[in-house]
């Protein structure tokens, strides 16, 4: 039996302590019964103690019979984690219809399950195993602004807006590092105590090899004249040794936004009236995987401009690229900074436009009430982000392998990701 803490405090000092009893550990060969099986299924569902996806894959193993641990799919026994939390609230009610609510929480969650891919030479060819792999804390804000005023008997204006800023680190592994998902080249993706959760890790670039004699000051496997020349940061012994390894790969960016932001505005003026809501995603690196693809010596298929245009050619050039080479197959072969993009971005996601007719006209044919509206959504977008689309979703895109990997292992990772459609629509509402 284990034990679930849950604090809130909320403008007072209202503590809860609730105690779940949920079967914590489910052991190799261990059979469990059916009542039992349905209570700890329905505890996970109710509390979130286990992603969704691997209560279905445990409901799947159960059906078939299999006894956990003694399978091609499962291995190891699974323990279950829990969070604390400690949340502060305030809310407030202004007159003139206003409000204004703020929330402080820091939440440390422990036995974080993870998909882990074990030793072939010692447990032969099975699926990626959900592991407790760590602790880690998350320290956050959350305000939300309520405005809304009549300022005459036409005119009538509402604004409200929530904002959301949290703060990731990892705080123990059970080993020294925890990698994410591979792509075809090496994982994007690196948890290590101290880090936020999933950081990119990689080579920094440092300029180009521009002559023979840069060729050989840097001991760097692939190395070609005009190709990338890798940051030399640490060797075996903590300091730089001339050679690029494992030992100068660092950490290029961090895919946790600095804050989120929703706003919503509302203007009516007599008939007419206006809605929109626009958000805003402030930092959080991307990684453009899709890059790969069309900027390096890979695969026959189409390549972007920048191959053209923005490929180092001679000494002293301030390009992106590595010099053309058809026998260059080196070259985003592995995480680099290149790969690493701004992920900000400023949508507005809905904008409609609506004029309501006078009832007094549509009465005469039997309406109570006819209003009119056009409607776009995802109409504007600002961003740096050189993908198709820097909301790159909570999902996973791109091939079907891809597709089958957890979110949280490529996080931030845009593999192919497909854009939001941008629409437009005119339509009316009837009310009899």
């Amino acid at each position: 039996k284990r034990k679930r803490l849950t604090r809130s405090v909320l403008a007072g000092h209202r503590v809860l302590e609730q105690l779940n009893h949920v079967p914590a550990v489910v052991k190799p060969g261990e059979r469990v019964a059916d009542g039992n099986l349905f209570q700890a299924r329905q505890r996970v569902r109710q509390f979130g103690l286990l992603p969704l996806q691997l209560v279905r894959e445990f409901d799947a193993l159960h059906a078939k019979g299999h006894q956990c641990g003694q399978t091609n799919h499962q291995q190891g026994q699974i323990e279950i984690g829990y969070h604390g939390w400690v949340l502060v609230g305030c809310p407030i009610r202004i007159p003139h219809h206003q409000r204004f609510l703020l929330f402080g929480y820091r939440k440390k969650t422990s036995k974080l399950l993870f998909p882990v891919e074990l030793d072939p030479t010692l447990y032969g060819f099975v699926d990626r195993q959900s592991q407790n792999i760590g602790k880690m804390t998350n320290n956050g804000l959350d305000l939300t602004v309520n405005y809304r005023d009549n300022v005459s008997n036409d005119l009538r204006f509402d604004v409200g807006m929530n904002f959301s800023l949290y703060r990731n680190k990892v705080d123990q592994l059970s080993g020294e590092f925890f990698d994410g998902s591979r792509t075809r080249i090496d994982p994007f993706n690196r948890s290590v105590v101290g880090q936020p959760f999933m950081s990119f890790y990689g080579y920094q670039i440092d300029g180009f090899f521009d002559d023979a004699a840069e060729l050989a000051s840097l001991d760097q496997g692939g190395k070609i004249l005009g190709g990338w020349k890798y940051k030399d940061i640490s060797g075996p012994d903590g300091k730089a040794d001339g050679k690029i390894d494992q030992n100068d790969k660092t950490f290029i960016g961090n895919p946790h936004p600095k804050f989120t932001m929703g706003l919503n505005l509302g203007l009516t003026y007599k008939r007419f009236d206006v809605t929109a809501f626009l958000y805003w995603k402030c930092g959080g690196d991307l990684a453009n995987y899709v890059r790969y693809w069309s900027d390096f010596n890979t695969f026959q298929g189409n390549r972007t401009r920048r191959v053209l245009y923005d490929s180092w050619e001679k000494p002293g050039d301030n390009k992106k690229l590595p010099r053309l080479n058809g026998a260059d197959g080196a070259s985003g072969q592995v995480p680099v900074s290149y790969y690493i993009e701004s992920g900000g971005y400023l949508r507005v996601k809905n904008l409609s436009v609506g004029y309501t007719l006078s009832p007094e006209l549509t009465r005469k044919v039997g309406i109570d009430k006819l209003r009119f509206y056009l409607q776009a959504q995802n109409i504007l977008t600002i961003t740096q982000y050189s993908g198709l689309d820097p909301e790159i979703g909570n999902f996973n895109t791109g091939r079907g392998d891809y597709r089958g990997q957890q979110v949280d292992s490529n996080l931030g990772v845009d593999a192919g990701n497909f854009p939001v459609p941008r629409m437009v629509t005119f339509g009316l509402n009837l009310s009899f």
